[in-house]
């Protein structure tokens, strides 16, 4: 299978202010891993924590200032992984047993990944690995949300992502998984 790219469209109560667009690429050649590009193309010196030189570790609470989102899970499942990349270089994941529920930190599963920076483009993509014993089934559809959080230098935020629910932006709602891949293994 190759890869999918999508794009994601802003919260209608959220203004592009410093955002131009977003897309993400994403694939899932392996049946451990699954690879995502987010190119976010804007005034990226008016966007909070852009920081390639940061030190690539794991951080709670990345998704409260500019961070790049993927949720998945088994098509007919609830449970569900969080990945947070943030552009200053830190990470997160998360497992939660359903919507908000149950949520345990991941704290084992490090993604490999690169970032490159213009002045209008903003590039990171990582490999998303997952052991054995805690990633969806290989052999299943996985349903997938995108996402992002943009801080804008002056505390202005925008939120992304393939899909919006009704109200206020809520990323973990079943409506944003809104892109299934298909298993690249027969069952």
């Amino acid at each position: 299978m190759g890869s999918i790219v999508a794009e994601l469209i802003p919260h209608p109560q959220s203004a592009r202010g410093a955002v131009k667009s977003i897309s993400v690429g994403i694939g899932r050649e392996l049946p451990d891993a699954l690879f995502v590009m987010f190119k976010l193309e804007g005034d990226l010196g008016r966007i909070q924590s852009i920081d390639p030189e940061g030190p690539v570790e794991r951080a709670d609470d990345l998704w409260q200032t500019t961070c790049f989102e993927c949720f998945i899970r088994d098509a007919g499942k609830a449970a569900y992984r969080e990945f947070n990349l943030a552009p200053s270089m830190g990470w997160a994941a998360y497992d939660f047993a359903s919507y908000r529920q149950g949520m345990t930190p991941v704290e084992t599963i490090r993604p490999s990944g690169a970032m490159g920076v213009t002045d209008r483009l903003l590039t990171l993509e990582a490999l998303l690995h997952f052991p054995m014993e805690t990633r969806p089934r290989r052999t299943f559809a996985w349903r997938i949300g995108l996402s992002a959080v943009v801080e804008e230098t002056d505390g202005a935020k925008s939120y992304w992502a393939l899909a919006h629910p009704p109200g206020p932006p809520d990323f973990h709602h079943p409506d944003c998984f809104a892109l299934e891949l298909p298993s690249p293994v027969a069952p």
